[in-house]
């Protein structure tokens, strides 16, 4: 993380806020899946496939994934948090997901590659490859 002292705020997901001890701050891992759910709301966070704009989502369908894979830093707690390891500034590559919504990561302990296509991956070759809708 950047900077320890803006959150995601599920009231105002197109920018990053202060924060706060606000619920709409707070997210919780739904067990055993890879979905992250506003405290507050009590909705899924996801993004529409098409736009990739995030949202909050009663659930999933064919235009929109509430599949969340993430490092985060316990801004709560940050001096027991471990490092994420990676560069925290630099360009960034914008890549077009397309229309299969598909969008492939190589990581380990950190995200090493990321892309739309298997072959064809910003990043390194480590890893393990993992597809994600």
């Amino acid at each position: 993380a950047n900077d320890i002292h803006q959150c995601l705020d599920g009231q105002s997901l197109g920018q990053l806020q202060t924060c706060s001890s606000s619920l709409s701050q707070r997210w919780e891992w739904i067990e055993n899946s890879d979905k992250l759910s506003n405290v507050f709301s009590h909705e899924l966070l996801g993004h529409d496939k098409t736009s990739g704009e995030l949202g909050l989502y009663a659930d999933g369908n064919d235009q929109v994934s509430v599949r969340t894979i993430t490092a985060y830093t316990n801004v709560f707690h940050s001096d027991s948090e471990s490092a994420v390891f990676g560069f925290t500034s630099g360009p960034l590559a914008l890549q077009d997901v397309g229309q299969s919504g598909t969008l492939y990561i190589r990581h380990g302990a950190a995200i090493d590659a990321i892309g739309t296509q298997a072959n064809a991956m910003q990043g390194g070759e480590s890893g393990s490859l993992t597809e994600i809708d």
